[in-house]
């Protein structure tokens, strides 16, 4: 496959997602939904560190956990 057919049918497919956002009323921004953290966009690293959202993430499930194996 060439790289070239593969970019046309690529913009292609691109101009039938806005043609179909466009009948609905809507735009791109409808389905490019923001990350709710800036720092990683959501993936829970930085490089190859840690973001402070995974790490909260982690310890609100760990007191969950915690909490569970109580009751």
């Amino acid at each position: 496959v060439d790289i070239a057919d593969l970019e046309q049918q690529h913009q292609a497919l691109l101009a039938r997602r806005a043609q179909i956002l466009a009948s609905l009323g809507k735009d791109e921004s409808y389905i490019n939904i923001p990350p709710d953290c800036p720092k990683c966009g959501d993936r829970g690293y930085v490089g190859n560190r840690m973001c402070e959202c995974m790490r909260r993430a982690c310890i609100e499930e760990e007191q969950r956990r915690k909490e569970l194996s109580v009751e």
